[in-house]
């Protein structure tokens, strides 16, 4: 799945309105719908902003945007649980704190 779409399934797996994320991230709704339809690539500043959005760590982002997962004959059952899965790894990686 290229970058764009991996924004919009979490976007919306979310329940984020495409002009509420864009107004979080001080962009037009319009660029940012260009963005999830692959028509134009964000920075890198842009893409840790939407990792923060998203609650996704930004190895995740690229790494789910890369995967060989999703594919057009997967059911909705399949993505949401492996959405459901990083959002726990995440969870575990922000309560787990380096040690002073």
């Amino acid at each position: 799945m290229k970058l764009g779409k991996t924004i919009k399934v979490l976007r919306t797996n979310l329940g984020i309105r495409q002009k509420d994320l864009a107004r979080r991230l001080e962009i037009t709704p319009t660029y940012l719908s260009l963005i999830e339809s692959d028509r134009k690539e964000p920075s890198l500043f842009l893409i840790k902003a939407l990792s923060i959005e998203l609650n996704v760590p930004l190895g995740l982002l690229f790494w789910e945007a890369h995967s060989d997962f999703y594919t057009k004959n997967e059911s909705g059952d399949r993505q949401k649980r492996i959405h459901e899965l990083l959002h726990e790894l995440h969870g575990l990686l922000s309560e787990s704190s380096p040690e002073d």
